[in-house]
């Protein structure tokens, strides 16, 4: 049986704490955490129990803003110029 979420989230704040982004990418892609609702859940739980600007609250803010799924914008293009 996998460890339970809480312990896993810890070793993702570890990874992360550590500075290796390539290490915590793998370590949750491996576990198929980044789009595990209930971590995703468990570490926003956790952030609002943590004292505001609090070193657990800022670590576990960034690995949710980490988890959550990107959005493509496109590069911006110019508008047409009009001459009148």
């Amino acid at each position: 049986a996998p460890p339970p979420l809480i312990d896993r989230l810890h070793r993702a704040m570890q990874l992360w704490r550590a500075g290796d982004l390539a290490a915590v990418d793998a370590w949750l892609d491996a576990r198929g955490l980044r789009r595990h609702e209930l971590f995703a859940r468990l570490a926003q739980a956790l952030t609002e129990l943590a004292l505001p600007g609090s070193d657990e609250r800022t670590l576990l803010e960034s690995i949710l803003n980490h988890l959550r799924p990107r959005r493509h914008t496109p590069p911006a293009v110019a508008a047409p110029r009009l001459d009148f």
